[in-house]
């Protein structure tokens, strides 16, 4: 518990896609600092997006992944949370505050999450960093072309060719292979490798991204605009932060969400500029001091002076 005897806070960061735990370290040790030990903060990795292999290198679809997020959660919620990849114990009880920041997709899953035929009130806040809440490629020419490679099988078998091509390579061939296709380095090209080209059979870890990104794109497309009703229902506890041309949580989505719900927090990022904010350390401390910002307006408590307890815990896996 945390000082004075209240249950500790549980925050839980849920990634983008790829959903790779390890990709939010610095984030989630910047933000535990932030919170001057005021919460435990977990990194919950999607099925299959992991640098280590626990399925046998199996693939998930963007229901499966939905599915095993909303047990996971459910598990956290109860109380059960676990270790962490530091193998710390979860300290947080089933009457702890439940807070969720997603990235991108995991907006999307976090705000799902808050409804009443998941956790419902039992999500105490919710915080999303560049959601991706809808599809934009009808005015972004680079979501449409990412939209036609995932959903077409060839150019996804091609790709996977490849992937599979730089497995085979030397380590060093290889993040020099990673940094030409994506223009990675250090650390966050052998996050890269180990999730995406080393793990599993045929490229499973960039199977499972690309799977992913399809059964997303796809089911956003059929469903048109997110449930603005939604929104309004959980208007009060959450918060959506935007940076400037971001295809996949644009600035009309931004105004559309503001204007359907109006008590939700809408904010204008000031500590990253970058979707990709993961991949880079000072752009993840960025977004760990704007989504503080942000909780301080959700949960007062975590806007009061620092106190002794809490953790941040590396990796919980879907």
């Amino acid at each position: 518990p945390a000082a004075g005897g209240t249950p500790t806070p549980r925050v839980v960061c849920v990634p983008g896609n790829p959903g790779c735990a390890e990709w939010y370290d610095t984030f989630i040790v910047e933000l535990h600092s932030l919170l001057g030990g005021r919460a435990e903060v977990t990194t919950l990795g999607y099925a299959g997006h992991g640098v280590r292999e626990r399925d046998g290198g199996a693939v998930y679809s963007f229901s499966e992944q939905s599915a095993h997020l909303e047990a996971a959660l459910r598990h956290l919620a109860d109380g059960e949370g676990g270790t962490g990849g530091d193998g710390q114990a979860s300290t947080a009880g089933a009457d702890a505050p439940l807070i969720l920041i997603g990235h991108s997709i995991g907006g999307y899953f976090c705000l799902e999450a808050a409804r009443e035929a998941q956790l419902g009130s039992r999500v105490d806040a919710v915080v999303g960093l560049t959601p991706f809440l809808e599809m934009y490629d009808h005015a972004s020419p680079q979501q449409r072309r990412m939209r036609l490679a995932a959903g077409t099988p060839a150019l996804r078998a091609l790709a996977s060719s490849l992937v599979e091509l730089v497995r085979l390579m030397p380590r060093f061939l290889q993040r020099i292979a990673i940094g030409a296709i994506a223009g990675l380095s250090g650390r966050a090209a052998d996050i890269a490798l180990d999730s995406l080209v080393r793990r599993g059979h045929f490229a499973a870890g960039f199977r499972n991204y690309v799977y992913m990104g399809t059964g997303e794109m796809e089911g956003f497309a059929a469903r048109g605009e997110y449930d603005h009703n939604h929104l309004r229902d959980v208007a009060r506890r959450t918060a959506l932060l935007y940076t400037d041309d971001d295809f996949w949580a644009p600035h009309a989505h931004r105004d559309a969400f503001a204007a359907a719900a109006g008590e939700l927090t809408v904010i204008d990022a000031e500590g990253f500029t970058d979707h990709a904010f993961p991949v880079c350390d000072a752009q993840s401390a960025g977004a760990a001091r704007d989504a503080a910002a942000a909780l301080a307006q959700l949960v007062p408590e975590l806007a009061q002076p620092p106190a002794v307890g809490g953790q941040a815990l590396v990796e919980l896996s879907a």
